[in-house]
């Protein structure tokens, strides 16, 4: 390989970030149980369903999860749910430090 080529890939290699479980931040067996039925894409009122408590206890563990999450609305709670439960990285859903991709361009 030529060595122009191994800079080319050296300079665009994925960053590696820390991984995080659920475990890593202060949630309640409750809020866990509600922010996993989230990233399942349920609503409230199911999430209220399934765990046999109300809308109202949702809308509250959803408000607790957010401030311990640090997300500001369902759906980047939903998506850090999923980075959480499945080991991803969550520098892809806050778009904190490089991008997922090792890329200096965006298509947006």
């Amino acid at each position: 390989m030529s060595t122009d080529i191994e800079k080319a890939l050296q300079s665009n290699a994925i960053k590696c970030s820390v991984v995080l479980t659920e475990d890593a931040y202060s949630l309640t067996r409750q809020q866990k149980r509600v922010l996993r039925l989230l990233s399942e894409g349920s609503s409230n009122k199911i999430i209220a369903a399934r765990l046999d408590i109300s809308e109202a206890t949702v809308k509250a563990h959803m408000s607790e999860i957010f401030k311990s999450l640090n997300c500001q609305n369902r759906t980047q709670a939903a998506l850090m749910g999923l980075c959480l439960r499945f080991g991803l990285p969550i520098n892809i859903i806050r778009g904190d430090g490089e991008p997922a991709t090792g890329s200096e361009s965006s298509d947006d």
